[in-house]
């Protein structure tokens, strides 16, 4: 018979000042442990708690007898020691009769459909009449899963000394750093920033979005340097370039800038073109007609789709648009025909669990970017701290933005230039919150968020 199906009974007692509960089926079968009893279930062999107290010794005798029948004195008084020994606080914790994984995630309240085994929430403790556990925290760390300690706001020595998994920054730009702050590459600033480069810094991708940067239209033109970002390419850190035209810059889209997206598709090799983007629509700050950034929005929809590549989409609602931009985006998804198994990657994602659950809902591999926007959501926005909790972990990316989104644990880093703006090690900052929200060793998010980086843009290299 499952214990849980068996009379029921404690004891209670102080013994030298600790409270000691014994609980069991009977007396044989009862074992030492230090728990507090149930609330709902009054003791209901002993009425008088006080009375206890004078009978400590006999009490002792019979918890080491039942116990140990058949060992000698010397180990009943090693038994008796040990239910003197001063115990911690998780020595205090409930122990589970029961623990099993929950299956039919699909109808688990808080999980998305389609959750897999790495989401929060995803266990349960039986037997189903006890009392619930009232700590998602304790129901993780009886499962082996997540750390029982609680974190607070990281600094950079915990960047530069707790991290001990690879990452990878999944969204950055790095004409924009060239641009507007420092002149070289991704390796020259990395050699030269010794205090913001990092040791498990696996390597990061790029993305370009500014047409006037790499497509040569016939005209002298003071962006277009093509060359350089071929040169960038060439780091070991890069692992790859996505292309695009960004919403900000859809008012220039022309049929040049689709046949350079074209030919960049067609020789892979030579542009180490991972994905279509970022491209989408933003309502907040774009210049753009909104009309027109669907249009262009679409026409880079048809060539992701037509050259079966990964889309990385912008999505942010505002005054100077129609409406939701998210549902407009999602509209233009379906109306292209995109597969519910095409890979994208949501950047930037700053909205709440509804909006994510409508991704969800509508693409089966759908990753969400998270930058150091994140790092004021708990306080500031619980709506969107709840999506960190909430979301799967198998669907999250760590991006910096670079160069935007500087996080503010770096402050205390020793620099030579870069003061003012974020590069790609920064992205490691983005794991410590996600775990403090999820409760999490952040080596397992830094491990978990590689692979989905690796998977969404079917990157073939690894980390050692």
């Amino acid at each position: 018979m499952h214990l849980a199906q068996q009379p029921y009974f404690a004891l209670h007692c102080h013994i030298n000042g600790l409270h000691l509960s014994r609980y069991g089926a009977s007396p044989k079968s009862m074992s030492a442990e230090v728990v507090p009893t149930r609330k709902h279930q009054q003791p209901s062999l002993l009425k008088n708690h006080e009375s206890l107290s004078c009978c400590s010794s006999e009490l002792l005798a019979r918890l080491s007898t039942d116990s140990h029948d058949d060992e000698s004195p010397t180990s009943q008084n090693k038994a008796v020691s040990r239910l003197k020994k001063k115990h911690n606080d998780d020595d205090l914790l409930p122990r589970p009769l029961a623990v099993k994984k929950k299956e039919g995630l699909k109808n688990f309240p808080g999980s998305p459909a389609g959750s897999s085994e790495n989401e929060c929430h995803d266990t349960a403790v039986s037997p189903a009449k006890s009392s619930p556990m009232k700590s998602e925290r304790l129901a993780g760390r009886i499962n082996g899963r997540i750390s029982c300690v609680e974190r607070k706001e990281h600094t950079y020595d915990d960047i530069q000394n707790e991290v001990n998994e690879y990452f990878i920054d999944s969204h950055c730009h790095l004409d924009f750093i060239y641009k507007k702050y420092l002149y070289g590459g991704l390796d020259c600033w990395l050699e030269s920033e010794p205090g913001i480069s990092h040791r498990k810094f696996f390597g990061c991708i790029p993305n370009f979005i500014e047409p006037s940067l790499f497509v040569k239209n016939g005209e002298k033109s003071s962006q277009y340097d093509f060359d350089w970002i071929l040169e960038q390419l060439k780091s070991n850190y890069v692992l790859g370039a996505t292309y695009g035209c960004h919403p900000h810059f859809a008012d220039t889209f022309k049929d040049s800038i689709h046949e350079t997206l074209v030919d960049l598709l067609k020789n892979r090799q030579k542009s180490k073109l991972l994905a279509i983007g970022e491209c989408g629509l933003d309502y907040m700050k774009s210049d753009a007609d909104s009309d027109v950034q669907v249009e262009v929005f679409r026409a880079q929809l048809a060539l992701a789709k037509e050259y079966q590549v990964p889309l990385v989409i912008h999505c942010r609602s505002g005054p100077r648009g129609p409406g939701d931009a998210e549902k407009v985006c999602l509209s233009a998804l379906n109306d292209m025909g995109l597969s519910r198994f095409h890979n994208i990657h949501r950047h930037c994602f700053t909205e709440n669990w509804e909006v994510a659950q409508k991704w969800i809902d509508a693409f089966d591999n759908i990753y969400f970017g998270f930058t150091s926007a994140v790092a004021n959501w708990e306080q500031s926005a619980p709506d969107k701290y709840e999506v960190l909790k909430r979301l799967p972990l198998r669907r999250m990316l760590l991006e910096t933005d670079a160069p935007y989104f500087r996080p503010r644990q770096y402050d205390s880093a020793k620099t030579n230039s870069c003061e003012r703006f974020a590069l790609p090690p920064m992205a490691v900052n983005v794991a410590f919150v996600i775990a403090k929200a999820k409760n999490m060793d952040v080596n397992e998010v830094i491990r978990e968020t590689t692979q989905n980086a690796l998977q969404m843009y079917c990157i073939r290299k690894h980390p050692p």
